[in-house]
């Protein structure tokens, strides 16, 4: 038996397993999901971003262009289990979620009861957002783990009021900074929450609070240090937006706040925002800490829509406390008479099955062989016909005698390198997103190369200013069935003015 006071995972485990446990429909439906969810992610193509970071995995660094390592980590360790395939690159996304679930469980159960925990939990597999991140891996996949985790330990030292368990919640913090820098929201909300309650105070001056905060930073710290060998591009990429407060305005807070509702589930989002509401006006940590330690990274996501865009997966985060929130929404609506517990009602009996069934269409949209395309632009697009273009890219390449083939978008190189493995795919420009690769051989360049891009994006003066001889050799079509995708300029490139890849950002468009 574990010591009195010491946080035992085993031994929370183990309480879980005698009394509180979720309902077995719910673990049925977990593993079934999880089950499709890998089915689903073997059978459809890499999304753009996914073959970009395969990229990155094929030689695994602290740092990115775009974002943390933790993503290309994941993607290693899959690919080393089950193979450089669709299904081995996104293997370790499902598994987490199903992990995240039961940590989300454990952590509304501590809030709550047990009916609370399992609505909790099938709130949260109902959010169309997560059923849609949980087969592709993302940035946002490692990101939404390190926040469920970080609540649970804050939910078990709510419980227990043992500080030590606050050493969990730096490990997870961590972990989150690992996925993306926005995760530092995460410990402003912490700290938050331990200021908002008189009897939480004295916790600031615990030392497993400031040992959990130093083991996260020591967790970045490699990070930060990589960004410092490369001038910073890191954090002036993404870093730097959160400081940018140019072209102030509401024009993009009203789409943000209709994402959120749809991503969440048209009927489940008036309860979440309830159970918000009420969970910041609580009088108790444990009602308190969802809403609060959510608090900081909302208003950041608010302030940026302020000024720009904010894309629909970087609230994934907090969609754990949003499910919680919901989970408790639900609970007040159906202690009321009239409209909110008819609400709750058509809720569980209309809203959660009406989202599962519309994740599942999803997912027989993009997995199924032969489901003809909706709309040519659509995002879901990005994964369809790679196979058969890039057989004509190789045949192309090999009638031509071209050693290596040149594109100028990540999406193309990425995409192109995941199908044609054992040739040399370059993005001319842009050449600080590949800094974890290494440089190509001089004498590549004495070969010929093909030139494949979004025939848009294709244009010749900045090839010729690289490349003595540029010779168009017409169009190929990126298509799905009968529809057109894409259309790709391809040109023949021989004789460089130097180093092809030295050249600055701006020379193409």
């Amino acid at each position: 038996m574990a010591r009195r006071g010491v946080p035992a995972l085993g031994s929370a485990a183990m309480e879980i397993a005698r009394q509180d446990r979720p309902a077995a429909w719910l673990l049925w439906l977990l593993l079934a999901l999880t089950a499709v969810r890998l089915l689903v992610g073997g059978a459809m193509g890499l999304t753009d971003d996914e073959a970009y970071y395969r990229l990155w995995s094929l030689a695994p660094d602290w740092g990115y262009l775009d974002h943390p390592p933790l993503v290309a980590w994941l993607m290693w360790l899959g690919r080393a289990l089950a193979g450089d395939s669709a299904f081995g690159l996104r293997l370790l996304g499902p598994l987490l979620a199903l992990g995240g679930s039961l940590a989300l469980w454990r952590t509304a159960r501590l809030l709550g009861d047990a009916r609370l925990a399992d609505r909790a939990v099938l709130l949260f597999q109902a959010c169309p957002l997560i059923g849609i991140g949980t087969v592709i891996l993302t940035p946002d996949t490692g990101a939404v783990l390190a926040w469920v985790l970080a609540l649970w330990s804050l939910a078990e030292f709510e419980r227990s009021r043992d500080p030590r368990w606050l050493l969990l919640t730096g490990l997870a913090a961590g972990l989150g900074l690992l996925s993306k820098y926005t995760v530092l929201a995460l410990g402003a909300g912490i700290l938050l929450w331990l200021l908002r309650h008189r009897d939480l105070r004295p916790t600031l001056r615990a030392w497993p609070l400031w040992a959990g905060g130093l083991l996260a930073l020591l967790l970045f710290l490699p990070v930060v240090l990589w960004n410092r060998e490369h001038d910073w591009i890191s954090f002036a990429k993404q870093v730097g937006k959160a400081a940018d407060w140019s072209g102030f305005g509401p024009r993009f807070t009203a789409e943000l706040i209709g994402v959120t509702v749809i991503s969440l589930g048209v009927l489940p989002a008036p309860l979440a925002a309830w159970g918000f509401w009420r969970s910041l006006r609580g009088a108790t940590p444990r009602q308190t800490l969802p809403a609060i330690v959510a608090l900081p990274f909302l208003l950041f996501l608010l302030q940026h829509s302020l000024h720009e865009l904010v894309l629909g997966q970087w609230s994934a985060p907090l969609y754990p406390a949003f499910a919680i929130l919901a989970a408790q929404g639900l609970a007040l609506a159906e202690a009321r008479a009239g409209l909110w517990r008819r609400w709750a009602w058509a809720t569980l009996r209309l809203g959660v099955p009406a989202c599962l069934a519309s994740v599942a269409l999803l997912y027989a949209y993009v997995a199924v062989p032969g489901v003809p395309v909706l709309a040519r632009k659509e995002t879901t697009t990005q994964t369809r016909g790679w196979p058969a273009l890039a057989a004509e890219v190789e045949a192309l390449r090999l009638a031509q005698g071209a050693a290596w083939i040149a594109t100028h978008g990540y999406a193309t190189t990425g995409q192109l390198a995941f199908r044609l493995p054992g040739v040399p795919v370059l993005q001319l420009d842009e050449r600080e997103r590949y800094l974890n690769l290494p440089a190509p051989p001089a004498e590549l360049w004495r070969q010929p190369a093909l030139f494949v891009e979004i025939e848009r994006l294709a244009t010749l003066p900045p090839l010729r200013r690289r490349f003595r001889r540029v010779e168009f050799l017409g169009t190929l079509e990126r298509r799905e069935g009968d529809q057109v995708l894409r259309v790709y300029a391809v040109y023949l490139l021989a004789e460089p003015k130097g180093d092809p890849l030295d050249n600055p950002k701006r020379d193409l468009p």
